[in-house]
């Protein structure tokens, strides 16, 4: 694990170094990213896939969801030293026939805009560019403040079903696996689920504004209060916050709020796709945080 982290370490920081992504890297270390890759392949439903060269030395790697019906890749990047050598095709290509023995409807990544070179990869493989997002970190300028008929607490194992209803009726598609697994993660990781209470009736959660995380809503309202809200109670560090850029006035209201616009993303899938009819922000599952070299 440790030959992949560093990997991972070295061709995120080239990424960021090299278009200058404000707050860099998203792994600021080996250890982190070490740490990452080794709590993920803990998780039940979660697979590393590693690419070696002929001498047997690990050149390449990409973490893969199956948790749900629909398939995701996550963490990938080949070594800053074998790029353009055709080392992310075979690997992307191995990933995908994979993905096909196992009978998933689609399978989804997110892709650095600015990685032209990975783009033209993913869509020489099949991944359909299906929507960009404007990835946004920081801390909001606006405090949280409870109002009348609504309430936000901390997730419990009751509400899932609940949740997964949502994600559902908006995506045509189950989500229960990630969402339960976020729930049950949640004192290690320290991003803490929540959900939207109006009027009595459970109308928004978030799995936390993390790369982990995603967020469903039925109204603008509910996630604005999401954000601010966990904002509010994780004061020592930044949130992370993916919005597609159809949610225009919540992009807006972002930037008003001085959260940073660190990059963009594109959404890209192979097989069936419907477009997400409710509010909702993403994650590096499904919609993930796609940082790939080449």
């Amino acid at each position: 694990m440790r030959d992949l982290a560093l990997i991972v370490y070295d061709a995120f920081a080239k990424l960021a170094k090299d278009h200058n992504v404000p707050g860099g890297s998203d792994f600021l270390s080996v250890e982190v990213a070490q740490s990452t890759l080794t709590h993920i392949l803990q998780l039940p439903g979660h697979s590393i896939f590693v690419a070696e060269n002929q001498d047997g030395e690990v050149v390449g790697g990409a973490q893969v969801s199956q948790i749900d019906p629909i398939h995701a890749i996550d963490i990938a990047a080949i070594s800053t030293k074998h790029q353009s050598r055709g080392v992310g095709r075979r690997l992307f290509t191995h990933i995908i026939e994979e993905w096909k023995l196992a009978q998933s409807p689609s399978l989804r990544l997110f892709q650095e805009s600015f990685n032209v070179g990975a783009f033209a990869l993913y869509v020489s493989l099949g991944f359909v560019p299906r929507e960009p997002y404007c990835v946004f970190i920081g801390k909001t300028k606006s405090r949280f403040s409870l109002k009348t008929g609504i309430d936000i607490r901390r997730m419990t194992e009751t509400d899932i079903p609940l949740c997964d209803d949502l994600f559902i009726a908006s995506h045509g598609h189950s989500r229960r696996g990630d969402i339960t697994q976020m729930v049950k993660d949640a004192e290690v990781t320290g991003d803490i689920p929540h959900v939207v209470i109006r009027n009595g009736n459970l109308t928004g959660y978030t799995t936390g504004f993390c790369p982990l995380g995603h967020t469903m809503a039925a109204t603008e309202e509910d996630i604005r209060d999401l954000i601010t809200y966990s904002d509010a109670i994780t004061s020592r560090r930044d949130i992370r916050v993916w919005i597609p850029i159809r949610h225009i006035s919540l992009i807006e209201w972002a930037i008003k709020e001085k959260l940073m616009l660190q990059k963009h993303h594109t959404f890209m899938v192979i097989g069936e796709y419907q477009k997400p009819k409710s509010f909702y922000l993403g994650s590096t599952l499904y919609k993930k945080e796609k940082q790939i070299s080449r």
